[in-house]
């Protein structure tokens, strides 16, 4: 069993926010804060898989670097010092990208896509990638090149998908920041489970280069983070216009750091089509029902879509916000591919339980997670909160309002995970792993993973 008490434990549970503000007040160095997250990721990772691939060394080089900037005055970004922990969907330089599909292992980058080229001119030092499904595909991050990924508060149980890696990683203060993002719910459902936030921004908001269809609303990526306010310091050093993606749109990004106080098909087709087998059973079974539909089908889902925005419209003639839980279930055990039965009716796949976030994901209103406490079995419960067309802010505003007002109440307050309930799982974590992972020089996540 792992102890909660360290000597880093106290630092690391400090939001993100105040350990940047911290930094730039010369009170923490960056090189003292990167090691107490590699120390931890050492001692808790093992318990729960979220952290993967690694690139210790160079974040120490980059510490080092950030720290002489704090001393010598310069200006400094809005995550100066802070290590990031980014998906293994987004592309970084010099540290293996694989979407956790074999058919990626060896896949390392040269250079960093938008989203992480962003991060990293705001300051924040690329420590580690985090786990993600294969492809992306199903809310339950396992696959064949990592493993499993365990929940914080019960490793036997599932963190949810697709941002479970980065979700997990935030709850046990492995990392302060951690990227995410969204088609059917894959920020939302991991920060719910993990009890941590999770924000589906509107489309264009947060420029996403990797997108293969490039105008497409249904995938964003988004913030994540251990309060709103921690989400809301990445929203703003990640927001704005880009020229490689179409909907994004030129912001104030700097407004989400005051709040007031109130196509999956095209990007798989290659691979499905030259070997199928190659993929686990939820890419593939997504990747078959959209190759199944014909173009009437298409015509009729994309008309489908605007009438459901529209009607979406008419109840925000009445209310400000529309509340809801993220998911209809407890997180269940990671061996479980998706949820098979929801109030005794059985899921035919991956997407069918995901309506509660895949419906809200059509309208392309903005969506928060939030953290609301514990469900009947104990484990974290998240709180949808839909906010306006585009008012991005106003329903951070009203998140940031809310988890004040949870905060006071025991039985609605963030929950905290206790690492010293953590210990081995059986079937082991990484049990599904048929060969080693590709790693770069710097990695230690083959030693730091294994349970």
């Amino acid at each position: 069993m792992t102890s909660s008490a360290s000597p880093h434990a106290e630092l690391l549970a400090l939001s993100a926010v105040e350990l940047r503000r911290r930094i730039g007040a010369k009170q923490l160095s960056p090189v003292e804060l990167l090691d107490a997250c590699i120390d931890r990721i050492a001692a808790l990772n093992p318990h729960v898989n979220a952290v993967t691939a690694t690139a210790f060394e160079r974040a120490r080089a980059e510490a080092r670097a950030a720290e002489a900037a704090v001393l010598r005055g310069d200006r400094l970004g809005l995550l100066h010092g802070l290590p990031l922990g980014v998906k293994d969907l987004e592309e970084t330089a010099g540290l293996p990208t694989t979407y956790r599909s074999p058919i990626h292992r060896a896949n390392v980058p040269a250079a960093d896509n938008g989203l992480v080229a962003r991060l990293r001119a705001a300051g924040a030092i690329v420590t580690a990638k985090t786990n993600v499904p294969e492809m992306g595909a199903g809310a339950n991050s396992f696959n064949l090149v990592w493993g499993a990924t365990g929940n914080p508060f019960d490793p036997r149980l599932n963190a949810g998908g697709s941002s479970g890696g980065s979700a997990c990683a935030l709850a046990l203060d492995l990392l302060p920041v951690c990227t995410g993002s969204d088609t059917g719910g894959s920020l939302r459902i991991p920060a719910a489970k993990c009890g941590v936030v999770g924000f589906r921004p509107s489309p264009g908001l947060v420029p996403s280069t990797r997108r293969p269809l490039g105008w497409s609303p249904i995938s964003v990526v988004g913030p994540m983070g251990r309060t709103v306010a921690d989400a809301c310091l990445q929203l703003a050093a990640s927001a704005g216009v880009e020229a490689g993606d179409p909907l994004s749109y030129p912001v104030d990004a700097r407004a989400f750091l005051n709040l007031p106080p109130v196509a999956f098909v095209t990007g798989m087709r290659e691979v499905c089509e030259r070997d199928p087998t190659s993929l686990g059973p939820n890419p593939r079974s997504n990747y078959e029902l959209g190759a199944a539909m014909r173009l009437l089908d298409v015509a009729w889902a994309k008309a489908e879509q605007t009438r459901r925005l529209k009607r979406f419209q008419r109840v925000f003639d009445e209310v400000d916000l529309v509340l809801a839980p993220v998911t209809p279930v407890s997180p269940f055990p990671w061996t479980q591919p998706h949820a098979a039965v929801v109030q005794g009716r059985a899921q035919a796949n991956d997407y069918r339980w995901l309506a509660l976030t895949d419906v809200t994901t059509l309208t392309t209103h903005p969506a928060l997670a939030l953290p609301c406490g514990r469900d009947g079995r104990g484990m974290p419960f998240g709180l949808q909160v839909l906010g306006r067309f585009r008012d991005d802010l106003g329903t951070l505003a009203a998140g940031q309002a809310m988890e004040a007002a949870f905060a006071a109440d025991p039985a609605l307050a963030r929950p905290r995970p206790d690492p010293a309930r953590l210990g081995p799982v059986t079937p082991t974590l990484r049990s599904i792993v048929t060969a080693p992972p590709v790693l770069d020089a710097t990695s230690t996540a083959g030693a730091a993973s294994a349970v």
